[in-house]
């Protein structure tokens, strides 16, 4: 829990970011990247191919754990994607 004084500097911060730079004020308050980069895109391709090639190479291994692994990372790549493509159509961050 925040004391008093450490709430009202945070509140400072706050107001200050919102005047300085308020795009980047509201991506900390939504919990998103900055729009327009395509940073966030590369990042899901490659995820999407580790966990592709990660998959492949457990079933070929008869290793459990990789094709878990490479599931996993499929998933969350495409959750991503889906995230990013819904941001996109104005529909919110798609996260609740």
């Amino acid at each position: 829990m925040l004391s008093r004084e450490e709430r009202r500097q945070l509140a400072a911060i706050e107001r200050w970011l919102e005047q300085d730079d308020p795009v980047l004020a509201r991506g900390l308050r939504d919990g998103l990247p900055p729009e327009g980069g395509r940073g966030g895109l590369w990042l899901m391709r490659c995820l999407f191919a580790v966990g592709l090639l990660l998959f492949a190479m457990g079933v070929l291994a008869a290793n459990a754990l990789s094709v878990l692994g490479g599931a996993c990372a499929v998933g969350g790549a495409l959750a991503l994607l889906g995230l990013a493509r819904e941001r996109r159509r104005g529909g919110g961050h798609g996260l609740a």
